[in-house]
């Protein structure tokens, strides 16, 4: 699997490849953005998704399938 990470403050570029496991620690600050993108994601990282963003996990069931 391959991530990218991104975080912009006040439309900025701060930060950018830090790991994944990170998220949460950057989803504080109001004034932050934060860009996540996953290619091929597995199993863990699909539950990392869900419960870092409240995901659903009948939503992520449907991610992990194609068509």
């Amino acid at each position: 699997m391959v991530t990218r990470t991104r975080l912009y403050h006040d439309g900025t570029l701060v930060l950018e490849g830090f790991p994944a496991s990170d998220v949460s620690a950057h989803l504080a600050d109001p004034a932050s953005v934060l860009w996540l993108d996953l290619h091929r994601p597995g199993a863990a990282e699909l539950t990392m998704l869900g419960q870092e963003f409240g995901i659903h996990e009948l939503a992520l069931e449907d991610a992990a399938h194609h068509g």
